[in-house]
């Protein structure tokens, strides 16, 4: 009886150290939430008042070093990009390389079954199938000893972004925070023969064939693309071709940086095609718009589960 008092009082104490501690990361994020979304509308305004168009990005122009421009064009990579792991080369602006693992996985139900009693009982269910997951999966702990340690992989493979040296916007030099913001398609892929052989070597045993397939932007590493086994790799590749792009940022020397308003916050946008100034603008304050009341949903819900406790504790206290 004492032991169950003590849970009692233990319950309650978490639930209102709970309760507390909802109700004050729910109302720091709200307060946190208005005032950097008030602080992004400034510098957005301060941006818009201090804009001006970069006429020709073919040259440098030293009247704009400083300013915040808008300008338009399309960027450029005169050489070629090679993923060191695999081999893979294109000519794009960057590389990004993601692996996915055939894997066995562990599903668990939850289902009611009938006892010979005559009663029912609620029970676990598992169930063991085999997916392409985004990272190895550990099957020490499965609950089938008949699936435990029966993952394998051939090769592990890091995801990655690999970015071309010098990708030119004209006569200006892209950093890195714009070719980030930079999207386009995949692209089909191209390896060498000595990249597959090199590949090939690393993962298999004399005599075993080949494994390595290229197929499209995808780079399968496994006997056969079309009936994986456990532990075959798939690599997928997306490639950031040169495309027009519209961007605003200030202008230091041969390069950009972002606009630093008079409150601290900085400002840029990059968008793809040809884009008008006050377009991108508009994106700029919808997108502020949209953080700010998905911050301010997460914060009234945060809120309202901390009176939730209190109130249910208090009212478990009464009685």
């Amino acid at each position: 009886m004492a032991r169950m008092e003590n849970m009692k009082r233990t319950n309650k104490k978490f639930s209102m150290v709970a309760a507390i501690l909802l109700l004050l990361a729910g109302g720091i994020l709200l307060w946190y939430n208005e005032v950097r979304s008030a602080a992004t509308g400034d510098a957005i305004s301060e941006a818009r008042s201090a804009v001006v168009a970069l006429p020709d990005v073919g040259r440098l122009d030293p009247s704009f070093n400083g300013k915040l421009v808008y300008a338009t064009g399309t960027p450029e990579n005169k050489d070629a990009i090679t993923d060191p792991l695999i081999g893979v080369t294109v000519t794009g602006i960057s590389l990004e390389r993601r692996a996915e693992y055939y894997q066995w996985v562990e599903r668990t139900a939850r289902e009611t079954r009938s006892t010979s009693s005559g009663g029912s009982e609620q029970v676990t269910v598992y169930n063991y199938v085999q997916e392409w997951a985004n990272s190895p999966v550990n099957s020490s702990s499965f609950h089938e000893y008949a699936y435990r340690n029966d993952n394998t992989v051939l090769m592990r493979v890091p995801t990655e972004t690999i970015y071309a040296d010098d990708v030119i916007f004209g006569a200006y030099k892209l950093p890195h925070f714009i070719i980030d913001s930079i999207r386009s398609g995949s692209a089909t892929i191209e390896m060498s023969p000595d990249a597959i052989e090199n590949l090939n070597s690393q993962i298999t045993r004399p005599g075993w064939g080949n494994y390595v397939h290229v197929q499209g932007n995808i780079v399968y590493l496994g006997r056969s693309p079309s009936s994986p086994n456990t532990g075959d790799v798939r690599v997928i590749y997306n490639e950031v071709k040169p495309a027009a792009i519209s961007i605003m940022a200030t202008v230091a020397g041969d390069t950009f940086e972002p606009f630093r308003a008079s409150n601290g916050n900085t400002f840029s946008q990059v968008s793809m095609g040809t884009v008008a100034m006050d377009e991108m603008f508009g994106d700029a304050v919808r997108v502020n718009a949209r953080i700010t009341w998905v911050l301010r949903i997460v914060g009234v819900l945060l809120v309202g589960l901390g009176l939730l406790l209190f109130f249910r504790r208090r009212t478990a206290s009464k009685a």
